[in-house]
């Protein structure tokens, strides 16, 4: 039996499956055939691309943007924190609130390829896991993606989750509670 993840390895083999294998999800190369990073200096951008739900609302993240930009003189003028999909109103609520619209850019819906170059052209990514149940083995096929592309990850979600796993044990990133 292959599944997509080693905690639900376990929960397989716990209800008494056998020969149980995790298989990773990945990237196709292809896919990043026709581009390349083209970062701008002036900017220091923050990235999520796809779905932004409220089950994934980084309040504690949008608040700590807001301290950096009075503590780090130039900070406000270079944060740009750039979502691309659907975004939850409670997100934008949350950057309103925080006193980061100035540096908030909804790009709305992009192409995988125009997706796939925002992740390229960002200096964080931010990977927000769900608030959910089974979160401890949901591997989102975007860490891929964003672990092919050599820029950070910023996973926010539960301590011990396969993706926190991935992306330390990788060193792709780091691993914060919410």
């Amino acid at each position: 039996i292959t599944i997509a993840s080693p905690t639900w390895e376990k929960d397989l083999e716990a209800i008494g499956a056998h020969h149980v294998e995790p298989i990773f999800w990945g990237y196709d190369e292809d896919d990043f055939t026709d581009i390349h990073p083209n970062k701008n200096p002036n900017e220091f951008v923050i990235s999520h691309a796809g779905l932004f739900g409220f089950d994934r609302k980084p309040d504690n993240l949008f608040k700590a943007l807001a301290e950096l930009k009075t503590e780090i003189p130039g900070f406000n003028k270079k944060l740009k924190l750039k979502l691309a999909g659907m975004i939850d109103f409670s997100i934008i609520q949350s950057i309103e609130e925080n006193g980061l619209s100035e540096n908030f850019i909804n790009l709305g819906n992009l192409s995988r390829q125009e997706a796939l170059q925002l992740t390229l052209n960002s200096d964080l990514l931010l990977l927000p896991l769900n608030k959910s149940e089974n979160i401890m083995g949901r591997i989102p096929g975007k860490l891929f993606e964003q672990m092919r592309s050599k820029n950070p990850i910023l996973v926010i979600g539960p301590k011990g989750s396969d993706v926190a796993h991935i992306v330390e044990s990788t060193q792709s990133g780091k691993s914060i509670e919410y």
